[in-house]
C-alpha cells in the first residue's frame, strides 16, 4: 500500500472529525496516519528519508488543524452548530434576593427540598437541613442559585425579619 495514499486518507479523515464530532473518525484518521508513518519507515532507504517525512507529517497535521480552526470560525453562523461568540457577561439563573427575610408556607414536604409559597409565588426551595412538612410556616434566610434556602419560622426568631420602610 502507498504511505502517500494512506497519508491523504488519514488527513481527511482527521478534517472531518472537525465537522461530525463522535471520535471515530478521528481515530480512523490516526490509524491510518500512523500505518502510513510505519509503511514508509520500512520502505525508506535511510533514517534521514524518514525523518524528513515525518516532519512532513507533523507539519501537514500542524497546517490541517489550523485550516480547520480557520473554516469554523469563518462559517456563517447559521450553518455552524458551534459557538461564534464568547459567553462574557453571561450570568446563570439566581435566586430572588427580594424575598430574604420574607415568611412563607411549604406547599411541599421539604426533605430537604421542596416547593413555598411567598407573596403569593412559587419558588424551589431547600431546607437547612431539618425536615419541613406541607402547610409549615418557613423564613427564606438565603439562596444559592435558582433554588431558596428555609428554615422553620418560629415566632420568636427575628433574625430574618425586614425591617419595616
Amino acid at each position: 500500500m502507498n504511505p502517500f495514499i494512506l497519508l491523504a486518507l488519514g488527513l481527511v479523515l482527521i478534517f472531518f472529525e472537525f465537522f461530525l464530532p463522535g471520535a471515530v473518525l478521528g481515530i480512523a484518521g490516526s490509524l491510518f496516519v500512523i500505518a502510513s508513518l510505519l509503511i514508509f519507515s520500512y520502505e525508506a532507504s535511510s533514517a534521514w528519508v524518514f525523518a524528513l517525512y515525518f516532519i512532513f507529517v507533523l507539519v501537514l497535521i500542524y497546517l490541517l488543524f489550523k485550516f480547520a480552526l480557520w473554516r469554523i470560525r469563518s462559517t456563517k453562523k447559521d450553518n455552524s452548530f458551534y459557538l461564534g461568540t464568547d459567553q462574557e457577561g453571561y450570568k446563570a439563573d439566581v435566586f430572588n434576593t427580594a424575598v430574604v427575610g420574607k415568611r412563607g408556607t411549604a406547599t411541599t414536604d421539604l426533605r430537604p427540598a421542596g416547593r413555598i409559597l411567598v407573596d403569593g409565588t412559587t419558588y424551589q426551595a431547600i431546607s437547612q437541613g431539618d425536615f419541613i412538612p406541607k402547610d409549615t410556616q418557613i423564613i427564606v434566610t438565603g439562596g444559592e442559585g435558582p433554588t431558596l434556602i428555609v428554615k422553620i419560622y418560629h415566632s420568636k426568631d427575628t433574625s430574618y425579619e425586614i425591617p419595616s420602610s
